[in-house]
């Protein structure tokens, strides 16, 4: 066994049979991981998890689970856990009722599910409430219970369909530390499909990023942030600004670039784009360092835009007629940027770049 879980091998899947919700897709899910389907709506990570589940069927390509393919098998049959964005739970069942319904369609003995019912409520710190209505509790709660009932029958795989996006934002943020957290104690595999960018980077082992039903790019939340692979995924994931230029060549291991407004910077060396190729560079907040006349890789933009954000102001800066970039100063800072006026910025010299035809 070489530590897969799950593998998909050429799925694509057409429900009109014209127009692919996915295309081509291989990957492979590790036995233990946390991996996020995540991309916007209508990209095909929902429609890949239904075929996980079994839901669906895949056009073409197979699906395999441990080892073994799921072709004509009944989502009862797979032994996996799947969470869907509405809970699902019974609301005329007690939450632990509802925790003890895939055990005793399992024919599991009583004292065997009142026994795993207990160790459910505890991990999901819900101990005490068994008696309980799904109607007498708060949003949280309800998707603990929903948990708890994905993880009573110990399956090796647990499918999560958008599982927080009905929640406000600070009880996501606390449900995401605690899906972590049970993940991790239980050694389970999560398959978690979301459009929340902040929510994968903050959850996963690993992240498939989707686009119009293909798989733009599967790494780590480091990987994906800070190298990706398509200009899609950079500006997906993240804050991007973007200026437009012309690659004019080469400086050591960097490439020059002509920006908007004639200035020359220096860009990663990362695309094997010839010089004069038309290219986007992709610039984030913290690439940009606002004030700095000494430092190379300098431009001048205009401060089109200030917006307060708590800890810090965003500064929205033009960049020869049109292109946008965004950076970030301090509260301390505030007053070296005034609206309408030039202000020196230094770009990183690890930005990237995509043709740009």
């Amino acid at each position: 066994m070489d530590g897969t879980l799950l593998e998909y091998r050429g799925i694509s899947k057409s429900h009109d049979g014209s127009t692919m919700a996915v295309r081509d897709v291989d990957l492979r899910v590790r036995r233990g991981e946390f991996l996020t389907l995540l991309g916007p709506s209508g990209s095909g990570k929902s429609t890949l998890l239904m075929m996980t589940a079994g839901f669906d069927e895949p056009t073409r390509g197979e699906i395999f689970y441990d080892g073994a393919s799921m072709r004509n098998v009944s989502p009862g049959k797979r032994n996996m856990g799947v969470i869907f964005q509405s809970y699902a739970l019974f609301p005329h069942m007690t939450v632990a009722q509802n925790i003890a319904f895939p055990l005793r369609v399992r024919g599991n003995a009583k004292e065997e599910i009142r026994r795993r019912i207990e160790t459910q409520l505890a991990l999901v710190h819900l101990s005490g409430y068994g008696d309980r209505k799904p109607g007498q509790l708060s949003g949280g709660q309800q998707q603990r219970v929903a948990l708890a009932r994905a993880l009573v029958f110990s399956p090796n795989l647990v499918l999560m369909d958008e599982p927080l996006s009905a929640l406000d934002k600070k009880l996501r943020e606390h449900m995401q530390v605690e899906i972590k957290r049970i993940q991790q104690e239980t050694g389970v595999t999560v398959l978690f499909v979301t459009h929340d960018q902040g929510e994968a980077l903050a959850m996963s082992d690993r992240i498939a990023v989707f686009n119009a039903g293909r798989l733009e790019q599967v790494g780590t939340p480091e990987e994906v942030y800070r190298n990706p692979a398509t200009e899609f995924v950079s500006t997906f994931i993240g804050s991007n600004g973007t200026t437009q230029g012309t690659v004019r060549g080469r400086r050591g291991d960097r490439y020059v670039v002509q920006i908007h407004g004639g200035e020359q910077i220096e860009v990663r060396d990362n695309s094997h784009i010839e010089t004069g190729s038309r290219v986007k560079v992709m610039v984030r907040p913290e690439e940009i360092m606002l004030g700095n006349e000494e430092t190379s890789n300098r431009v001048t933009a205009v401060v089109d835009g200030i917006s307060f954000q708590g800890d810090h102001y965003k500064v929205q800066l033009r960049v020869g007629n049109s292109d946008i970039l965004y950076g970030k100063v301090s509260p301390e800072d505030r007053g070296r940027v005034a609206f309408g006026k030039n202000v020196p910025i230094a770009i990183s010299r690890e930005v990237r770049m995509f043709r740009h035809d």
